[in-house]
């Protein structure tokens, strides 16, 4: 199994290889909102949940998670919080020490909840917070939310893992079918990106379709956690 680094790899130990009903990130992590302004609430929970250790709930040096699921069967999720702080230009440690919070951070949070569905289609089930409260809700359309939602954290703020990840994946796929790696297309579509060749990606088009299947079932065989298709009558 490739995982994006050993920080992700952290993650899935605490949240799939852990098993139990109740899963958290870090394990003594106990779920509670954002009360008042970020920074300050960030500390207190560093201060009063993990000793004053903000390492405990690093999965990169600017970027923690405190993540909080209810998997009663198999890989079925009732229940997930998934809260995502990311600084710039500085490490979380960095951030949680300071006094104020003049540099701002990002935050992010994933929200499943199943007893709070809030008013008709207003707040898509699941969503994506990117403030602590309120509007705007971005919808999550996949059953693989999980996986969906850390996949997009590490390909926006740590893209170059995401490519070695991406690389790696792409080419162990392509030796499982018998092909040379040396005919990976991967670098030359890579280039085309940044100098956006659209003719050239269009005519890539089929290998580009494979490639995202192969990450696909990369990041879902990491987190398999899911929720029940049948929730998708809820979303817009």
């Amino acid at each position: 199994m490739e995982h994006y680094s050993d920080g992700s790899s952290n993650l899935h130990s605490a949240l799939v290889s852990a098993g139990g009903t109740i899963r958290r990130f870090p394990g003594k992590y106990r779920d509670t909102r954002v009360d008042g302004e970020l920074h300050g609430w960030f500390r207190r929970v560093v201060r009063e949940q993990f000793d004053d250790d903000p390492d405990a709930c690093v999965i990169e040096p600017n970027i923690a998670v405190l993540a909080d699921l209810e998997v009663p069967t198999g890989d079925l999720i009732e229940k997930a919080s998934i809260q995502v702080i990311v600084t710039q230009g500085e490490s979380i440690e960095d951030y949680c020490m300071k006094e104020d919070g003049a540099n701002q951070a990002q935050y992010l949070r994933l929200d499943f909840d199943l007893g709070c569905l809030g008013p008709m289609f207003k707040e898509s089930l699941p969503h994506i917070h990117v403030k602590p409260d309120h509007e705007p809700r971005f919808a999550l359309h996949t059953g693989h939310v999980v996986a969906e939602f850390i996949d997009m954290i590490y390909r926006n703020y740590k893209h170059d893992l995401w490519m070695v990840w991406a690389s790696r994946v792409w080419h162990d796929e392509l030796r499982r079918r018998g092909r040379n790696a040396n005919t990976s297309v991967f670098m030359p579509v890579s280039e085309a990106f940044k100098a956006s060749q659209i003719g050239y990606l269009i005519s890539q088009s089929s290998e580009l379709k494979q490639m995202k299947a192969s990450w696909r079932a990369a990041r879902e065989e990491m987190f398999p956690l899911q929720i029940d298709s049948a929730l998708s009558c809820v979303n817009l």
